[in-house]
């Protein structure tokens, strides 16, 4: 009996021991696990302000504090980062030459920012200004001074809980804000400097996450060729909420709709310093949400010096006008002849992508105009012959998926991708007369890919900005259209 006794208690002190083997190694594979949640937002573009729809930076703040909240009481770490283009879209912004957006960052805490191509609109001294003053990381791996091959900024930064985050720039920028602006600055291929990034002493990490201004399909790309990443947070794209996440190699791509009607939520779970699985939820920035009481005073001290100055009445819409459409739009029709008339041309056309606003019907504000025309486009006049314009108009309707042209003067149709049929004035263009052409000097200085007009000679500058031409002819028929 005693042996019997003996060999279960050695028995049941095995499987104790056995258990607690177990117990040991199934805790160590708990504290291996790692919880991350990133909070995400892009192409903020100066809406700052709440709107009765949502949106804003006070709701934006609410949102991110709850989160980070929560995590601290769970122990969870939170990342925040920003997908560049911050600037050019508001009247706040234009006003303040993206001082509010930035003030709105530093208080949010945000733990990094990559910059986009809106990010130049100001001109490289401004952003320059503004980002000795950041508090958090301003980062961008492929972009590099002309004269030099200097970086003009951090390729990375690394948080104290072990991630890196490599930032990245597109290389549509050098077309994508007004030329000359970026005229110092070349951008290298994304993919080829995110891998020289990540093989920097300094921006070695357990986690490795690509923050970038790309779009999508530069972000599919990066997921697909570089295999160190662990998450691709994107922004450029203004994608519609159903494409906000893709998954590629196993990791997760995310991009938030712009203007600050979402915040993008990617829970990773990290073991051995990789990604094991990952959760992505897109939060809605509606007018349910509460605005941050911090935040909204912050605004407010910049808003409340333009209400005098924008809110004027220049004219009444009769009915909505989208800034989008199929071809051409009542609104486009508005600017681009505004455009003609100030410039006493025969033609006039400017970028679809240069109108960002609807225009409600109703009164409309100085504020209102602002919106649709956020940039500080100015107008240009130039001859062109009938065959430069045909040139102009076969570019624009390559580019009719991002919006192609507005334009004034001219009548054409469209077979296949090449104009057919086009008069000016009512009359067909003839191909070796000269023309004058009223447009803006995005599209002059080669902006949006129009190279054929930066060999044009003797453009004549206005001074005249295309935002006040509209403004003037609204004003001259006190209803539109």
């Amino acid at each position: 009996m005693s042996l019997r006794i003996g060999s279960f208690r050695a028995f049941a002190a095995a499987i104790a021991f056995a258990s607690l083997l177990f117990l040991i190694s199934s805790q160590a594979t708990q504290a291996k696990a790692r919880q991350l949640t990133i909070l995400h937002f892009n192409d903020l573009h100066g809406y700052l302000e709440a709107r009765p729809d949502g949106g804003g930076a006070a709701r934006i703040a609410t949102i991110v504090k709850g989160v980070r909240e929560e995590n601290r009481l769970r122990g969870v770490d939170t990342l925040v980062l920003f997908g560049g283009d911050a600037f050019t879209g508001t009247l706040i912004s234009n006003e303040y030459e993206g001082a509010t957006e930035f003030d709105f960052l530093d208080s949010l805490g945000i733990d990094a920012m990559v910059i986009g191509n809106h990010e130049f609109d100001f001109g490289v001294p401004r952003f320059e200004e503004l980002a000795a003053s950041a508090s958090f990381p301003i980062l961008s791996a492929n972009t590099f001074w002309k004269e030099d091959g200097r970086r003009f900024a951090k390729p990375c930064a690394v948080t104290g809980t072990g991630v890196s985050i490599v930032g990245l720039t597109t290389q549509q920028t050098r077309t994508s804000t007004l030329p000359e602006n970026v005229a110092s600055l070349v951008f290298k291929n994304p993919v080829k400097e995110a891998k020289s990034a990540l093989r920097l002493k300094e921006c070695r990490a357990p986690v490795s996450i690509a923050l970038t201004h790309l779009g999508v399909r530069g972000d599919i790309s990066l997921a697909k060729k570089v295999k160190d990443f662990d998450a691709v947070i994107g922004g450029h794209d203004h994608v519609p909420p159903s494409q906000y996440c893709r998954t590629v190699k196993k990791i997760p791509v995310c991009q938030t709709p712009a203007n600050g009607k979402y915040v993008g939520r990617v829970d990773l779970t990290l073991d051995g310093g990789r990604v094991t699985e990952s959760r992505e939820i897109l939060i809605p920035v509606d007018a349910k949400v509460a605005k941050d009481e911090e935040t909204a005073s912050l605004i407010e001290r910049y808003a409340k010096n333009l209400k005098g100055k924008y809110d004027r009445v220049i004219g009444t819409a009769k009915k909505d006008m989208p800034a989008k459409g199929k071809g051409q739009t009542e609104l486009g029709a508005i600017v681009a002849e505004s455009m003609k008339i100030k410039g006493k041309a025969e033609i006039a056309f400017i970028n679809t992508t240069g109108l960002r606003a609807p225009l409600a019907k109703g009164k409309i504000r100085l504020r209102d105009l602002a919106e649709v025309l956020p940039f500080r486009n100015y107008l240009v006049i130039m001859d062109l012959t009938g065959a430069e314009v045909e040139k102009v108009l076969s570019h624009g309707i390559k580019r009719r998926g991002e919006g192609g042209l507005q334009v004034a003067g001219i009548s054409f149709d469209v077979v296949g991708k090449k104009p057919v049929d086009i008069r000016i004035g009512g009359t067909p263009v003839d191909t070796s007369k000269k023309y004058r052409a009223a447009t803006v000097d995005f599209l002059a200085s080669g902006g949006s890919g129009f190279s054929m007009l930066k060999k044009v000679s003797g453009v004549k500058p206005t001074g005249i900005l295309v935002r006040d031409a509209a403004a003037d002819y609204i004003k001259s028929r006190k209803v539109v259209p």
